[in-house]
C-alpha cells in the first residue's frame, strides 16, 4: 500500500493516493448530507407517533418511494454518464488533432461527428435527469399531503385542532428540503464516480 504525503502532489504519487482521497471526500459528503435527514426524519417520525401511530408508519412508508426512486434513477443515468464522459474524451483529444491537423478533412468530420454524438447524449441525459427530478420532488410532496389528508380524516377521533395541522405541515416540510439536499449529493457523487471510472479505464 502506498504512503500518501498531504502536499500538494500528492493524489499524483500513486492511483491508489489519488482513489483514497477520493474515497474519503465522499465519505465526508455523505457523511454531512445524510446525517441531518436522518436526525429529522427521527424527530418528524416521533412527533407524527406521538398523534396516532398509523400516522406516522404512513409517513416513513411513503419516504420510502422517493428514496426507492433515487437509487432506481440513478442506476439507469450510470449508462448515460459512463457515455457521456467518454465522449468528452474522444471530444477533446479529436478536438486536439483538428487544430494541429486543419487541413485534414477526415478528422474534421470524426471531430463533428463525435460534437453531435456528445449533443445527444447530453440532451437525453439532461432531459431523463429533469424528469427524475420533479418525479421524486411531485413524491415527496405527496408524503405530504399523505399526512394532512390522514390528519383530516382523523381530526375528530383524536381531537387535532388548526394549530396542529399547522405543526404538522412544519413537521414536513424540513424533512422535504433536507431530503431533496441528500439526493442531490447522492446524484453528484454517482455522476463523479462515472467520471472516475471513465478516467481510470482510460489510463488503464
Amino acid at each position: 500500500m502506498p504512503r500518501c504525503r498531504g502536499g500538494w502532489n500528492s493524489t499524483y504519487e500513486h492511483p491508489q493516493c489519488h482513489q483514497r482521497h477520493g474515497i474519503t471526500n465522499a465519505t465526508h459528503h455523505i457523511l454531512g448530507s445524510f446525517t441531518p435527514i436522518i436526525i429529522k426524519i427521527i424527530v418528524v417520525l416521533g412527533k407524527l407517533l406521538a398523534y396516532n401511530q398509523t400516522l406516522g408508519w404512513i409517513y416513513l412508508a411513503s419516504l420510502l418511494v422517493p428514496a426507492i426512486m433515487t437509487v432506481l434513477f440513478n442506476s439507469k443515468l450510470r449508462v448515460l454518464l459512463s457515455t457521456q464522459y467518454s465522449v468528452i474524451n474522444r471530444a477533446s483529444g479529436t478536438g486536439v488533432r483538428t487544430i494541429a491537423e486543419r487541413e485534414n478533412t477526415t478528422v474534421r468530420k470524426r471531430f463533428l461527428k463525435v460534437m453531435n454524438e456528445r449533443r445527444d447524449v447530453l440532451i437525453a441525459l439532461l432531459s431523463k435527469s429533469q424528469i427524475y427530478i420533479y418525479i421524486r420532488e411531485v413524491a415527496l410532496v405527496g408524503s405530504q399531503f399523505i399526512v394532512v389528508f390522514m390528519a383530516l380524516a382523523m381530526r375528530e377521533r383524536l381531537g387535532l385542532t388548526p394549530g396542529d395541522f399547522t405543526k404538522i405541515v412544519g413537521y414536513t416540510a424540513p424533512v422535504a428540503v433536507a431530503f431533496i439536499t441528500a439526493a442531490t449529493v447522492l446524484d453528484a457523487i454517482v455522476s463523479y464516480s462515472r467520471a472516475y471510472y471513465v478516467f481510470a479505464k482510460g489510463i488503464t
